[in-house]
């Protein structure tokens, strides 16, 4: 059995911990975490992280090559995670990259995306340059 956390709004300190066996599907784990009467609920799976992007500007002084500005991107991928996918095999399919990822509640219907043939919902993008959010398609 594992456990996992699924914050119950954007606040990362309201928050629950749901255990997890191989046989639990996504909609036990909605059942569990939403308000009782509450119906329009789904899983969402984030992933938020950075990666170093380079400007890269090539500058030939004597022969060499020089990096002239770089930056951070920051990044978010959100899907929602189908009703009939087995959490357990989830989880495991991050294996050292569990922690990379969170779960949230969502109060509202999934988006309205295109289901894969086993059931998957596609991922949602973002980037953030540091000047602004850019959707990404």
């Amino acid at each position: 059995m594992m456990f996992l956390t699924v914050y119950l709004s954007n606040n990362e300190q309201h928050f629950t911990e749901v255990p997890v066996t191989p046989e639990t599907v996504c909609r036990d784990v909605v059942d569990l975490c939403k308000e009782p009467g509450e119906s329009d609920c789904h899983l969402a799976e984030v992933w938020c992280g950075s990666v170093s992007a380079a400007s890269v500007m090539l500058l030939e002084v004597e022969r060499e090559l020089h990096l002239v500005a770089a930056k951070q991107i920051k990044f978010r991928l959100e899907r929602p995670v189908a009703d009939n996918e087995r959490m357990f095999d989830v989880l495991q399919r991050f294996g050292s990259q569990r922690n990379e990822v969170r779960f949230f509640l969502r109060h509202e219907r999934p988006p309205g995306r295109d289901i894969g043939e086993n059931g998957e919902c596609g991922w949602e993008a973002g980037v953030d340059t540091g000047d602004t959010a850019i959707p990404v398609t």
